[in-house]
């Protein structure tokens, strides 16, 4: 980056948004990217399973039973508590 080095970009973000950088260890980093790419993961599912065409896939390919099956187990996953 030209003559920009990294240390003087932490330090404009710290002045301009009044945030300290610092302090967050790689695991602390590697954990909070877990949780977000586990949230978005959870989405992405949700999002599909419950897309119209995906259930007439289901419906079509499957028997009652098997549809029952599937609801209950989507149910305890996706579940209001």
């Amino acid at each position: 980056m030209n003559d920009i080095n990294l240390c003087q970009i932490k330090e404009y973000i710290k002045v301009t948004r009044r945030r300290v950088f610092g302090g967050n260890s790689p695991l602390q980093i590697r954990t909070r990217r877990g949780a977000l790419i586990g949230s978005k993961r959870w989405i992405f599912i949700q999002s599909g399973v419950t897309h119209p065409r995906f259930i007439e896939l289901i419906q079509a390919v499957t028997t009652s039973s098997q549809q029952e099956r599937i609801s209950c187990a989507l149910e305890s996953l996706f579940g209001e508590e």
